[in-house]
């Protein structure tokens, strides 16, 4: 781009002049999902490409990127949000995108995350009179995860 100065006694010298059009920013990278009972914590990369402007936020979407809202998170190191109010036993598709002075960039390819159904009743279970011990079979949660704990009590 050419610039120069004009005023009423006349036009000054030109100058050249690089200017580089800001854009949105591009998608974070390296997202991945740990599933919690009702939680997902995601953890990413700020995007390379910035857009030529600051990241200013960034937005999270559980339904593959039909709706947004805020991740609370901003900066660029290792970024990790909380997701809570999830349902157990539901699969989500869960993605992140930047944003910046420009607007909303591309979000990064979402991740699938099923979070972990309540076990199901246990299966041979025998219990001896006189004692306070329980022999446990198999117990299975719903998403196929093993059973790692229990809990007993007297009826």
């Amino acid at each position: 781009m050419l610039l120069r100065a004009v005023n009423i006694a006349g036009g000054g010298a030109t100058v050249s002049v690089t200017v580089t059009p800001r854009t949105v920013p591009g998608p974070p990278t390296a997202l991945s999902a740990t599933p919690g009972s009702t939680t997902a914590v995601l953890t990413y990369q700020a995007p390379a490409d910035t857009g030529g402007s600051a990241i200013t936020g960034y937005q999270v979407s559980i339904d593959g990127g039909t709706t947004w809202t805020s991740a609370g998170t901003t900066g660029t190191a290792p970024l990790t949000t909380t997701i809570g109010g999830l349902t157990s036993g539901t699969a989500y598709r869960i993605t992140v995108r930047a944003t910046n002075g420009a607007g909303n960039g591309a979000a990064a390819p979402p991740v699938s995350v099923t979070h972990g159904a309540p076990p199901l009743q246990p299966t041979a279970v025998t219990a001896t009179a006189g004692t306070s011990s329980i022999v446990a079979g198999t117990c299975v949660s719903g998403a196929g995860r093993r059973r790692a704990g229990w809990t007993s009590g007297r009826r």
